[in-house]
């Protein structure tokens, strides 16, 4: 149950960085998906024989971005799990001077700030945000315009360089490119 060590194009996630996951940590916020779903597969597999996983994301990626009135909502980082974001404001029930800006992720509240204003909004786990002036209330705007990006062998060699600050048992490469594996 040592430590393993993956370099994987994901759809969430900091990229171009070694992101430690251990046995039994949630991994929602960190790589946008339960350790369940099918987009983690190697990392669950990785965690059924190590204690920690060392997980670097290949890609960069397109952040996925809305525009609602003049309030801008940018993904937290790039690539396709961006586009299940969703944001909604609405004028806050208890004062009609302040509105609840809603963070969805596949149509399920992620976040929720009571703000007066854009420039009362905090970044969140899933969004950045950027703007001035009011808010506009609407019903649900999705973010739009993520992608994952292409991984070149540079990206690998890039991953062998930070890699080589951790201590580690194994390493897994997922390619079948023969180049890469020289």
């Amino acid at each position: 149950r040592g430590i393993t060590s993956l370099a994987l194009t994901l759809p969430w996630g900091a990229a171009k960085v070694i992101t430690p996951i251990i046995a039994g940590e949630d991994t929602f916020k960190t790589l946008g998906y339960d350790i369940t779903a099918p987009e983690l597969l190697l990392v669950r597999e990785a965690l059924k024989r190590a204690r920690t996983v060392l997980l670097y994301k290949l890609n960069d990626g397109t952040k996925s971005t809305v525009t609602v009135g003049t309030l801008v909502a940018t993904a937290r980082y790039g690539g396709i799990r961006g586009n299940a974001l969703k944001v909604v404001v609405q004028t806050n029930i208890d004062d009609s001077s302040k509105f609840d800006v809603k963070t969805l992720l596949d149509n399920a509240v992620v976040d929720t700030q009571v703000v007066a204003n854009i420039a009362g909004l905090i970044p969140n786990d899933w969004i950045i945000w950027s703007g001035t002036g009011t808010l506009t209330a609407n019903a649900g705007a999705p973010l739009i315009g993520g992608a994952n990006g292409t991984v070149t062998n540079a990206d690998h060699t890039a991953y062998l360089a930070a890699l080589e600050l951790y201590d580690f048992q194994t390493v897994a490469l997922t390619s079948t490119d023969n180049a890469l594996k020289a």
